[in-house]
């Protein structure tokens, strides 16, 4: 009856969290962009009462091998009560511009100018996919790191 209790903290602590993703070797040198937020934490024990903790945090996306035609990226996301969004992959050429990527339901958007780019979770599919259940990806707009 004790292991109950363990598997069901297992199952919440695995909810708050995507599997995390290696950054690709990318073949030429990479570009990171950031997104910076305040992000809330519960603090302490889940007790009643309990207090949230503000901070400041920052979304990474990192982009390599940038072509006419496909741009490999590497993306980690920080939501609520620090769930995270992790994905990675090569994304290809849109005609109506922009690069998207395709995994399974998931389509992501990402639209390079010179000194950001903006993110977007096309039809919201990719949360489920690649993020903790209080994380996702929306639309972002990532800053170029200087």
């Amino acid at each position: 009856m004790k292991s109950i209790p363990r598997v069901i903290f297992a199952l919440l602590i695995s909810a708050a969290c995507a599997d995390e993703i290696s950054v690709p070797k990318f073949k030429g040198e990479s570009k990171k962009y950031l997104n910076p937020h305040e992000n809330c934490a519960l603090s302490g024990s889940h007790d009643p009462g309990k207090e949230w903790e503000c901070s400041s945090v920052a979304d990474e996306l990192i982009v390599g091998d940038i072509t006419e035609t496909e741009l490999t990226f590497w993306l980690w996301v920080i939501g609520t009560n620090n769930h995270q969004c992790f994905m990675a992959g090569t994304a290809q050429k849109r005609q109506a511009g922009g690069f998207e990527y395709t995994e399974g339901d998931c389509k992501l958007l990402l639209s390079p100018s010179s000194s950001s780019i903006k993110i977007e979770d096309i039809e919201g599919k990719c949360r489920s996919r690649s993020c903790g259940s209080r994380a996702g990806i929306g639309n972002l707009e990532f800053k170029v790191q200087q």
